[in-house]
């Protein structure tokens, strides 16, 4: 009698462990983090360790990249996804085509064809314009969650961040 309580405790007990390791997960939520959002450029940084949040550098490549894109309000540089496509936009330039990720590999792949562009903006505008095109189309990897998303290339040294929220200067 005994034996077979225990022999049930013990089930029980297996099942249970079981299911609590069967949940583990080191995927990303795909659909959670890309499907059906849209996310607005914070800003360029460099990194030597693309894991360590707190090991990077904002880029000012071009003097007063940050402030062009406060001024234009971050509605002017974004990107949003949807199943198997996106559209993102710069000042100049509106692209879209397809993309992938895979969350367990946390890679993603832009297919872009070239986008329109548009006169009457100066070559500073244009410049940061093409940063963020070039961002997304020699985008490799990827970090975040459903708040934040850094898109890396290759090397794993530059990325562009990526918010839920806009913050215009004129809001």
């Amino acid at each position: 009698m005994i034996t077979r309580i225990l022999n049930k405790i013990t089930f029980v007990l297996f099942i249970g462990i079981l299911g609590v390791f069967a949940g583990c997960n080191d995927e990303d939520d795909i659909e959670a983090i890309f499907i059906g959002q849209t996310w607005y450029v914070g800003d360029f940084y460099t990194t030597t360790n693309w894991k360590d949040d707190n090991n990077q550098k904002a880029v000012n490549t071009y003097e007063n990249n940050k402030n062009i894109i406060r001024d234009y309000g971050r509605n002017r540089f974004y990107i949003t996804f949807e199943d198997k496509t996106f559209t993102a936009k710069g000042i100049t330039n509106t692209f879209s085509e397809t993309w992938s990720a895979d969350g367990k590999e946390n890679t993603i792949t832009f297919l872009i064809t070239d986008g329109s562009s548009s006169s009457g903006t100066t070559a500073l505008e244009r410049q940061i314009t093409m940063d963020f095109y070039n961002s997304i189309k020699n985008a490799k990897f990827y970090r975040g969650n459903t708040i934040w998303v850094k898109l890396y290339p290759e090397d794993k040294k530059r990325f562009v961040q990526l918010t839920k929220n806009r913050k215009e200067k004129n809001q």
